[in-house]
C-alpha cells in the first residue's frame, strides 16, 4: 500500500524533536511530499505567552531556512491528549516522524512513553529518530564537538 498523506512530525522544541524534523524533511524530499509539523498542547500544559503558535512557527522557520528545506512545510498546534493527537494525525499521513525524547525522560529511558505509545497504536509507520541519529544533509549540533576522523 502507498500512503498518500504528509509526512507528520511532533515536535516540542527539544532539540531531539528538531532531529526528528530533520529526518522528516529528508525523506519528504525523497518521498516527493510535504511535512506537517504538529505540536499538542495537553490540557495540563502551561502554555507561556512566548512559547505559543508564534513562536513554533519562528522556530520551525528558522530550521528550515538555515536547512535549505525544498519541501512544503506547514506548522499546526492542537489542543488534547499527546498520545491521542498524534494518533488521531497518523489516520491522514503517509509516515508519522517522533524523536526518541522529549521534555520528560528518565536517565536510562531509549524510547520515551509518547513515541512508543504512538508507535503502539498509529494508522501508519511511525520512525522514532535518536537524538545523535545522522540526519543527511544535516548537520547534527554536535558536530562541532567531535574529534576529526569521528562521525558526527
Amino acid at each position: 500500500m502507498v500512503a498518500t498523506g504528509k509526512v507528520v512530525v511532533g515536535v516540542d522544541g527539544t532539540p531531539g524533536a528538531l532531529n526528528a524534523l530533520g529526518w522528516a524533511c529528508h525523506y519528504a524530499t525523497l518521498a516527493g511530499t510535504g511535512v506537517d509539523v504538529v505540536r499538542v498542547w495537553a490540557p495540563t500544559d502551561h502554555r507561556p505567552p512566548a512559547d505559543g503558535p508564534a513562536a513554533l512557527a519562528d522556530l520551525v522557520a528558522g530550521w528550515v531556512r538555515e536547512h535549505a528545506v525544498t519541501v512544503e512545510v506547514q506548522v499546526r498546534e492542537v489542543d488534547g491528549m499527546v498520545v491521542q493527537a498524534l494518533v488521531d494525525e497518523s489516520h491522514h499521513a503517509a509516515l508519522v516522524v517522533l524523536g526518541s525524547r522529549g521534555h520528560h525522560h528518565g536517565p536510562v529511558a531509549i524510547m520515551g512513553s509518547v513515541s512508543r505509545a504512538v508507535a503502539e497504536r498509529a494508522a501508519c509507520p511511525v520512525v522514532v529518530v535518536h537524538p545523535h541519529d545522522h540526519v543527511p544533509g544535516i548537520a547534527h549540533p554536535d558536530a562541532a564537538a567531535a574529534p576529526a576522523g569521528d562521525p558526527a
